[in-house]
């Protein structure tokens, strides 16, 4: 073998042993890089399902076309290896820590400009970009509300604006997002629970005094009303008594037999009588 022929038969040795043929999982697509040559860089075409011979200047990256769900969690998980729990401020500075998850979908037919402006792949966009879009909109929403309104009844309005601002950054970009929700409770530092607890305990027994004064004002209005009612019927009553009902209502009332106290005197006065 000469020397052009062993030169040709050592590239073609190591051409082969540097390229491989990859496999696209269904619901998958891949963008295929270049990265030597004249034509280096994305290529447009997205690769379907299916075996694809990589060349050793070539690089595939998979992206999934059905709705993808993450949780960035502070415990360690299959899903997540390393504590990606996620931390903002209220209003006030109070520190808050949580696990959160994302709902989204790449747009297929933007998934080569979606490589093209992050280069990552899909697994390092919803780790790092994705986590840090969160992250940013949870700041920016906290920052304008007390800690009593993260954690108790605004909770909700304050996952719909996080989730707003985040669907709005991302879709520009090809990223669809569906969903922004927290997993379990807040995490706080011991002594802003305990500051919390406190307040609240304060405000319930507040308002235990605020209705313990309501009702009392409430029967004393109740007793006031009910003595001016009473009060009217005995004037009524005053000026609707005559003589004349008096002796009425006795006459209607006497068996027809004198009392012995009145010495054989009637009580009335009798029709023709005096």
């Amino acid at each position: 073998m000469n020397k052009i022929a062993k030169t040709f038969a050592i590239s073609a040795l190591v051409l082969s042993t540097t390229a491989a043929c990859d496999y696209i999982e269904p619901g998958t697509v891949g963008v295929k890089v270049t990265t030597a040559g004249g034509e280096r860089g994305v290529q447009r075409a997205l690769l379907e399902p299916g075996r694809h011979w990589i060349g050793f200047t070539e690089r595939l990256y998979t992206f999934p076309t059905f709705v993808q769900n993450y949780v960035w969690t502070k415990a360690i998980t299959p899903q997540s290896p390393t504590d990606e729990a996620i931390d903002f401020q209220s209003r006030e500075g109070a520190n808050i820590n949580s696990d959160f998850g994302i709902q989204y979908s790449f747009q297929r037919d933007r998934i080569p400009d979606i490589f093209a402006r992050y280069r990552m792949g899909a697994i390092e966009i919803t780790r790092q970009t994705l986590r840090n879009e969160v992250r940013d909109a949870l700041t920016s929403a906290a920052s304008t509300r007390r800690i009593e309104d993260l954690i108790g009844e605004g909770k909700n309005a304050f996952m719909d604006e996080v989730l707003k601002t985040v669907k709005e950054r991302m879709a520009p970009h090809g990223i669809i997002v569906d969903n922004v929700y927290a997993v379990g409770r807040f995490r706080l530092a011991a002594e802003t629970e305990a500051a919390i607890n406190r307040r609240i305990t304060a405000s319930q027994e507040t308002e235990q005094r605020r209705q313990q004064v309501e009702t009392a004002r409430q029967e004393a209005e109740r007793q006031r009303i009910e003595a001016d009612g009473q009060a009217a019927a005995n004037r009524i009553i005053a000026l609707s008594i005559t003589p004349e009902l008096v002796q009425y209502m006795a006459a209607q009332k006497w068996n027809g037999q004198l009392p012995a106290a009145t010495n054989g005197v009637p009580f009335i006065n009798l029709p023709g009588t005096r």
